[in-house]
């Protein structure tokens, strides 16, 4: 009963491993494209605005500690 346990504890923690490697990369991903000044999104609505440089910069500290969070394996 309690290797079962464990072996179920380890593959969780493994997958949490993953999840967070795929997190990480998308962190960055997003985070790179938050460099340039002139950002644009696509609303929910399907219109594309640009981002204001206060919203880029939040948007920045946002994926910094994303990657911290994610990236910390």
């Amino acid at each position: 009963e309690e290797r079962k346990k464990e072996k179920s504890d380890v593959a969780a923690k493994k997958q949490q491993l993953e999840e967070n490697k795929v997190r990480c990369e998308q962190a960055k991903k997003h985070l790179a494209s938050l460099q340039y000044p002139k950002v644009t999104v696509t609303e929910d609505s399907g219109t594309v605005r640009a981002l204001g440089e206060e919203e880029r910069q939040e948007k920045i500290k946002n994926g910094e500690k994303m990657i911290t969070e994610a990236c910390n394996y």
